[in-house]
């Protein structure tokens, strides 16, 4: 893809200009946030996110690194995948403990 000022153009300034074609690739299509609105959108501890971005990390969370800033693109193949690979199979028979302090 070439770089150009339409690409880099927000979807709110593209909407604003017409004289844009529509078939113009964008590279702003999805929401960027930080870790505190990826640890508010998936409900846990955002030093946890902190922890699974990590090099160290066994399958890091995939980010984008702008030096000591780290950005998540909502919506992206690779954060849905990540995200897809941590679910537990509904596997029919297996009865799984409830986490919510039931009778032991």
């Amino acid at each position: 893809m070439r770089f150009s000022r339409e690409n880099l153009l927000s979807p709110v300034e593209r909407a604003e200009n017409p004289s844009l074609s529509p078939a113009t690739p964008r590279i702003w299509d999805r929401e960027i946030m930080n870790s505190a609105e990826l640890a508010s959108r998936w409900n846990v501890p955002e030093s946890w996110i902190r922890d699974q971005v990590r090099s160290r990390s066994e399958d890091p969370i995939p980010c984008v690194r702008l030096g000591r800033y780290v950005r998540f693109e909502w919506g992206s193949e690779a954060l849905n995948k990540w995200f897809s690979r941590r679910r537990i199979p509904n596997v029919e028979g297996v009865v799984r403990p409830s986490t919510k302090g039931g009778d032991k």
